[in-house]
C-alpha cells in the first residue's frame, strides 16, 4: 500500500468523493468522520496543523486514512510534541478510516502505522472519543501492540443512547408509565394553547432555512449556555446537513418569539442531539422538554436504528433514554523520542495531564 500525508486545506478539500466513499466501506461510517464534518471543522479551527494520512492500494484507490492534527500535550511541565486525531467538542466520536473488505485488519494496521511513522518527531499519539463498546479500541489496541508500541487507556465521558430498530412511538412511550405519558400530554397541549404558539422540524433546504437558523441563534443567545468558541459553526453545519437530508432543527415559538431549539443530524440510521437550548423567559411552560417530545416521537417513526443523546450522561438524559457507552482515549507513547520514553515510565500521571476538556451538550 502507498502512503500519503495531506497537510494543507486545499488538498483536503480535493478528497471529498475518496474520502466519503471509503467511509461508506468502513465498519465506522458515522457523521463525524464525513468529509463535509471534517472540513467546516477545519473552517472553523486552525488547519494550519492539519496532518491526515492517507492509505492507498496498487490501483491508487482509498483504503485507509487517519484524519489528524499536530500539536501539544501536557505532562506536568514537559511540553510533548503530540499527533490527535481529530476531534472537537461538536462531535460525540472520533475514528479512522480503514476499508472493511476482506483484508479490513490490513487496512487498519497499514493506516495506524502509517499514521505514527509519518513523521519522526511525535512524543505521544493522542486518540480521544473511540467507541469501546463496539471492539474498535481493543482492535486499535492489539494492532498498535503488533506494531510495537504500548497503548494507555484514559476513560471519557458517557454517552446516553436509544436502541430503537423496530420500536414504535407508542410503545416507547408506554415504557415510560402511564403517569409520565399523562404529564408530558397534558403539558403539550397547554403548550400548543400558549398565544403565538409555533411548532417546526426543518429538514429542507427551503425558504424557511435561514428563519430556523436564526431562531436556533435567538435562542442560544438567551439561553443559559455560555458563548460558543465558534458560533458560525452549526449555522454552516445547518446548511450543509440541510442540502443532503441530515438536518432536523427543531423551533418551539410563543408570543411571537423563539423559545425553544435543539439540533439533530440523522445520518445512515442514526440520529444524533448536537445542541439543545431554550430562553428562561418561557421556562414555566418547559418549550424545552417538549421540543425534546416532538422530536422523538418524530425520530420513531423514521425507522432508525438508534437515537444518541450525546456527550455526558445527564439526569435530563435519562428521562428519555437509559442506554449508555464509553468513550475511550488511547495515549500511544513514541519509544524512540526520549520524551516518549519519559511518559512509557509514568503512565500514573498520563490520564490526568494529557486530558481534552469537553463541552457540554
Amino acid at each position: 500500500m502507498k502512503v500519503e500525508l495531506v497537510t494543507s486545506r486545499e488538498a483536503f478539500s480535493r478528497l471529498a468523493g475518496p474520502w466519503n466513499a471509503c467511509l461508506a466501506r468502513s465498519s465506522r461510517d458515522h457523521v463525524y468522520l464525513r468529509h463535509e464534518w471534517i472540513e467546516n471543522l477545519l473552517d472553523h479551527e486552525a488547519a494550519d496543523a492539519l496532518h491526515v494520512v492517507l492509505v492507498r492500494d496498487d490501483r491508487d484507490e482509498l483504503r485507509g486514512a487517519f484524519p489528524g492534527r499536530r500539536g501539544t500535550a501536557h505532562l506536568r511541565k514537559l511540553t510533548l510534541n503530540a499527533t490527535h486525531l481529530l476531534a472537537n467538542v461538536y462531535g460525540h466520536e472520533a475514528g479512522v478510516l480503514a476499508d472493511r473488505g476482506d483484508d479490513a485488519d490490513d487496512a487498519l494496521r497499514a493506516v495506524l502505522d502509517a499514521a505514527a511513522r509519518s513523521r519522526d518527531d511525535w512524543d505521544v499519539l493522542v486518540l480521544p472519543d473511540l467507541d469501546d463498546a463496539s471492539g474498535e479500541v481493543a482492535r486499535f489496541e492489539r494492532t498498535l501492540t503488533a506494531l510495537g508500541f504500548r497503548t494507555t487507556r484514559e476513560q471519557e465521558q458517557e454517552n446516553v443512547f436509544l436502541s430503537c430498530a423496530g420500536l414504535a412511538w407508542d410503545d416507547y412511550i408506554e415504557h415510560h408509565g402511564p403517569k409520565r405519558r399523562s404529564r408530558l400530554e397534558k403539558e403539550e397541549r397547554r403548550l400548543e394553547r400558549r398565544p403565538g404558539y409555533e411548532h417546526r422540524i426543518q429538514a429542507a433546504a427551503d425558504g424557511d432555512l435561514d428563519r430556523a437558523i436564526a431562531d436556533y441563534r435567538a435562542v442560544y443567545a438567551k439561553s443559559w449556555k455560555p458563548d460558543e468558541p465558534h458560533p458560525d459553526f452549526h449555522p454552516r453545519l445547518a446548511r450543509i446537513a440541510a442540502e443532503r437530508g441530515w438536518l432536523r432543527l427543531g423551533i418551539v415559538r410563543l408570543e411571537g418569539r423563539p423559545a425553544a431549539a435543539d439540533f439533530w443530524l440523522v445520518y445512515n440510521g442514526t440520529a444524533s442531539l448536537l445542541k439543545t437550548a431554550y430562553d428562561p423567559d418561557f421556562s414555566a411552560h418547559s418549550p424545552g422538554m417538549l421540543l425534546m417530545l416532538k422530536q422523538m416521537r418524530g425520530l420513531l417513526g423514521e425507522g432508525l436504528r438508534e437515537i444518541e443523546l450525546g456527550r455526558g450522561a445527564h439526569d435530563w438524559k435519562l428521562h428519555w433514554a437509559r442506554e449508555r457507552r464509553r468513550r475511550t482515549k488511547l495515549v500511544v507513547p513514541n519509544p524512540r523520542r526520549p520524551k516518549g520514553a519519559f511518559v512509557l515510565g509514568a503512565d500514573r500521571w498520563v490520564k490526568p495531564l494529557l486530558g481534552t476538556p469537553r463541552g457540554r451538550v
